[in-house]
């Protein structure tokens, strides 16, 4: 993104949805995240940062030639920073918000990007980095729109107009912030009491009577659960089964998934081996294009979180039906399953349940052209919306 005084910052994300690397005006920005919260902050040139976390930010430390230096966090009731003191008491950094996270009152004398509610805060654009989504303080709205469509008619409202009582650290939804782990707690406790084969107020770990669990929450449910990183983690490693297989509903968009009437067996079943997953000529978060197999390639990254990636075509989907043609026009371009015996090219390497037939898929196509006069070029299609 570029703003209006010309400077830029360019955003990558890794498989999980996380902004694990940035450019700042091509100085180069890197995270290690840890269950959803960064850990580790390398900026380019500079000493290597590491950020020490309990239920919130603590302390930093960063390593010199000479020695190891620590400065300690200091937070208000919300969890936003209000000082940086370092290893003698004194005062480094002050900061003060408005009730929107706009910050007022900024002395510091140690750089730092962890300000309102803990939050990462970009200097070049001024907005936090919510990890699902930006939010900009000034207009107290998100940047983007809630890929949950049933929570309200505006989807940029950022938590119901209310900050002082609610919060939303992960973009996805809002949680009374006096009352965060004890709504995820009481959901968890509620919704697997008496369940067969659960341990009350815990994510099942037996696969059937997760997907039991999973299927009967409600949406608002899930997205509570889901802003918890631990309850987050633990339901998407349940959906991932044993995690050899690349699943095209991606976990990390359950949410989006369960709003289209989806279970956790579609989720879990509507999948390919990693193993026989190549992804061919996806545009990365830089733009180049890349090509390589599911494991331990950009070409993943690329096909999960890049511009076209299967992530943006699932948010940028009303429904399972729209999502399923655009990613069979998706397929088409960038999919290609390998066995033993040979290889399927296209869609056909879609899972049985995600295949489009010709028809629909032409109809689709013919459908797209005409309403929004465009080229019936896959590319062209699967970018409509």
């Amino acid at each position: 993104m570029e703003t209006f005084d010309g400077n830029v910052q360019v955003n990558r994300y890794d498989a999980e949805g996380l902004r694990h690397e940035m450019e700042e005006n091509g100085r180069l920005v890197r995270f290690i995240f840890h269950k959803g919260e960064a850990v580790v902050e390398h900026e380019e040139n500079s000493n290597v940062i590491r950020l020490i976390r309990g239920s919130e930010l603590i302390a930093r430390s960063s390593d010199s030639e000479s020695a190891r230096t620590y400065y300690h966090y200091a937070s208000d009731e919300m969890g936003s920073t209000t000082h940086i003191v370092d290893e003698s008491g004194n005062v480094q950094n002050r900061y003060a918000y408005d009730a929107w996270g706009k910050i007022e009152v900024k002395e510091e004398a140690v750089p730092n990007r962890f300000t309102y509610y803990g939050q990462q805060i970009d200097p070049i654009t001024q907005q936090y980095y919510l990890r699902a989504r930006f939010y900009n303080p000034v207009i107290g709205r998100f940047t983007q729109e809630d890929t949950y469509r049933g929570d309200g008619l505006n989807l940029y409202a950022y938590c119901a107009n209310n900050p002082v009582y609610y919060v939303d650290p992960s973009g996805l939804a809002k949680n009374p912030y006096v009352s965060s782990s004890q709504e995820v707690n009481e959901i968890l406790t509620r919704t697997t009491a008496g369940l067969d084969g659960a341990t009350v107020g815990k994510v099942p770990r037996k696969a059937s009577t997760f997907d039991s669990w999973f299927d009967a929450l409600t949406i608002d449910e899930l997205k509570v659960l889901m802003t918890d990183t631990k309850v987050r983690t633990n339901i998407t490693s349940m959906l991932r089964g044993d995690g050899y297989k690349h699943e095209f509903l991606m976990v990390s968009n359950a949410v989006i998934a369960k709003s289209w009437g989806l279970t956790a067996k579609d989720i879990k079943t509507m999948t390919i081996g990693t193993g026989n997953t190549y992804f061919l000529n996806v545009t990365a978060s830089n733009g180049d294009i890349v090509s390589g197999f599911h494991t331990g390639t950009r070409a993943s990254t690329a096909a999960h979180m890049g511009p076209d990636g299967i992530s943006q075509l699932m948010k940028q989907s009303s429904s399972f039906e729209e999502f399923k043609m655009k990613l069979n026009i998706w397929a088409e371009e960038h999919l290609v399953a390998v066995y033993r015996t040979g290889f399927v090219r296209g869609h056909k390497a879609l899972p049985i349940g995600l295949i489009a037939g010709e028809e629909e898929l032409a109809h689709y196509r013919e459908m797209v052209a005409r309403g929004d006069g465009l080229n019936v070029s896959p590319r062209a299609i699967y970018n409509s919306k």
